[in-house]
């Protein structure tokens, strides 16, 4: 009994040092990530309140208006094009309450999206910016693909994965045992055992408090993703749990389809991965209108607003000879989104999409997007997702500070490999799982075990460039 149970004590800290070097390894993989990626989700969550900021910093600097009565939409957008010549609508963002002053207009020409803020009472120009140079644009570049496009889309979704690898491996490390469990919660943080001790002890207690959180948020992500949320984009279109319609790509055609009617053409998912530039989808919806004059955009705007849609509310024009008005809802809050089709001649209604007509996966899916982004519950999400990205940052400092500190002079201090390099087979099972669900975490755990084995066999043939590593932490 005695020896089974030093055997099963043997066992256990061979899986110990082994979770130990892959979190190692994972934290010099992806801190620098952990930090810019915390830090610009943190920035984007107050992309509401920096909208409003920039608005009324506009405002205040328009003149004094000397009518108080609202030009028609028409007109502002004539005086948008004469401002910015050559240009062709993409889309308005209507204003959220009469009082506005402005209306958000975003007008392509040659070179770009260009976004105009357009005094409603005088037709002036308030203040123009290229779209995708705006604050939030670019922190959302940022965030989602550190501004490197695709690629860099690919480079996030691998940082994402090895950081869910960082807190189950160091849920594992910390986990209370021998000692009570508030103990782990609530440390003593204290300079007794040293300054690397009272580090080793903050990391722990804010790696226990928050890993729960920090794991739906990335999990929350992973629809975004190129990899992970291309597979589950295929995922859906095979079990059939495609959304009702695409809101900005697809182009309806206008005439008699009855009102009320919902679509059935492929579309973007609530979380918006796709681009509205790309080849549009067709749903036929009975025959073309006769030729008279369409819909004015005044008219669609009178037609939109009793709606009290959720604001920011973007309306798009007609793609092609007879396509249709797009209003959609672009609230943060996925699950209070509504878009509605009005008919290019008539400007009936000729379709709306509300969250309750999504199949429930994407429905749930919507939810945890809303959760990332800080928009489900008001202010106190915002406020839980921030003091969340805080803890990714503290998390990476902190254990940098522990790492700094015990690292021999002038080496990693990579953490051994344990004499008996075999792995459990229900732990192998559980690798070769997530490597499965996460694509690029399993390709990357591939390219490291590779490496990781011609470097251990290259040290013993070579014993002289063998290096004595660290104790556990």
């Amino acid at each position: 009994m005695a020896q089974a149970s030093l055997s099963g004590k043997a066992t256990s800290l061979r899986l110990h040092r082994r979770i130990w070097r892959w979190h190692f390894l994972a934290g010099l993989l992806i801190v620098p990530f952990a930090v810019l990626l915390s830090a610009s989700g943190a920035l984007y969550l107050f992309k509401p309140q920096f909208i409003q900021w920039q608005e009324a910093r506009i405002h205040a600097e328009a003149p004094s208006a000397a009518s108080n009565i609202a030009l028609s939409m028409d007109t502002l957008l004539a005086a948008a094009q004469r401002a910015q010549p050559g240009s062709e609508l993409v889309k308005i963002t209507l204003p959220r309450t009469p009082e506005d002053r402005s209306v958000e207009l975003d007008l392509r020409d040659a070179n770009a999206v260009w976004t105009l803020w357009v005094d409603r009472y005088s037709g002036e120009l308030l203040h123009r910016a290229r779209a995708d140079q705006q604050l939030m644009a670019w922190t959302k570049r940022l965030h989602g693909s550190l501004l490197l496009g695709d690629r860099g889309s690919l480079v996030v979704e691998l940082m994402a994965s090895w950081m869910i690898v960082m807190l189950v491996t160091g849920l594992y490390l910390w986990w209370p045992r021998g000692t009570p469990w508030w103990r782990a919660l609530f440390p003593r943080l204290t300079r007794q055992g040293g300054i690397r001790a009272f580090w080793r002890r903050l990391h722990g207690a804010v790696g226990l408090w928050f890993s729960g959180a920090i794991l739906l948020l990335l999990l929350s992500g992973l629809p975004w993703t190129t990899v992970w949320g291309g597979g589950f984009d295929w995922v859906q279109r095979t079990m059939g749990w495609d959304g009702p319609g695409q809101e900005w790509v697809v182009t309806l055609q206008s005439g008699a389809q009855p009102a009320g009617h919902h679509g059935g053409a492929d579309g973007l998912s609530l979380w918006e991965r796709g681009h509205d530039n790309g080849n549009p989808v067709t749903l036929q919806s009975g025959p073309a209108a006769p030729a008279t004059l369409p819909q004015t955009l005044q008219a669609i705007v009178a037609r939109v607003t009793p709606e009290q849609l959720p604001p920011p509310v973007e309306l798009r024009p007609p793609r092609g000879e007879n396509g249709v008005w797009t209003v959609r809802s672009m609230t943060q809050n996925r699950p209070l989104r509504e878009t509605v089709h009005y008919d290019r001649w008539t400007g009936a209604e000729i379709m709306r999409i509300r969250f309750a007509d999504y199949h429930p996966v994407q429905r749930t899916v919507s939810y945890g997007i809303a959760l990332h982004e800080g928009a489900l519950f008001g202010w106190l999400n915002q406020l839980l997702a921030l003091l969340t990205a805080l803890a990714v940052i503290g998390l990476s400092v902190s254990g940098t500070i522990v790492w700094w500190k015990r690292r021999p002079k002038g080496r990693l201090g990579i953490p051994p490999l344990p004499q008996d390099a075999g792995i459990p087979r229900g732990l192998t099972a559980l690798v070769i799982g997530c490597g499965l669900l996460l694509p690029l975490l399993g390709l990357s755990l591939l390219l490291l075990w590779l490496m990781d084995t011609m470097w251990t066999l290259a040290r013993h043939r070579f014993p002289g460039s063998r290096h004595s590593t660290a104790t556990l932490p």
